[in-house]
């Protein structure tokens, strides 16, 4: 098989030819639409045949560049790499979420349930030194008045205040120990 080499024309190229040969491959194009410049595109694409097989037309490449194209692809198969990437990332992903949420829930266990000394203990089991005798807690307390000034009615002032009034303290909440905790107060004016 012969091999054929495009490069823009200099002039020194061979070309091998042939006007008989060109005429009769362009021949019937012509017959049937009486334009040479549609009958010279069309040999380009489709190509000519010649005494070594054929030269080969834009068709002809095209399909060969998408052959290699494919066999490469088919070599070297990055989809698959990718695949394995992001599949590494969601394996990364769930572990962090699952330390994220283990931590939430160590760290909720004792605070939002109001048991203190409990997540103390655990915090001594982490290697806290501490004595919790000997710690003192500090909590804020905030007094609650009305105000007639307030915007609000008063039914609505009395009930936030009602509220705000039976609501547990923080102390007793936390279960911490009353003779260890510090209450610093406010005043709020409703």
């Amino acid at each position: 098989m012969r091999i054929f080499r495009y490069s823009r024309w200099d002039g020194s190229q061979r070309v091998d030819l042939d006007a008989d040969e060109l005429m009769a491959e362009m021949g019937d194009d012509l017959l049937a639409h009486g334009d040479l410049r549609r009958a010279l595109e069309r040999l380009l694409q489709r190509g000519l045949p010649n005494a070594e097989g054929r030269m080969p037309g834009l068709k002809d490449l095209l399909e060969k560049l998408r052959q290699q194209r494919q066999q490469r692809l088919n070599r070297y198969d990055l989809g698959s790499s990718l695949e394995d990437i992001k599949r590494k990332l969601e394996q990364v992903l769930q572990t962090e979420r699952a330390g994220i949420d283990r931590r939430l829930e160590e760290t909720r266990s004792g605070a939002q349930r109001g048991d203190v000394p409990k997540a103390l203990a655990v915090a001594r089991k982490k290697g806290w030194q501490f004595d919790i005798m000997s710690t003192s807690f500090f909590l804020s307390r905030r007094s609650v008045r009305p105000d007639p000034r307030s915007g609000m009615s008063p039914w609505q002032d009395r009930l936030y205040i009602f509220l705000a009034h039976n609501a547990d303290d923080a102390s007793s909440y936390f279960q911490l120990p009353t003779d260890r905790v510090v209450e610093i107060g406010t005043q709020v004016t409703v």
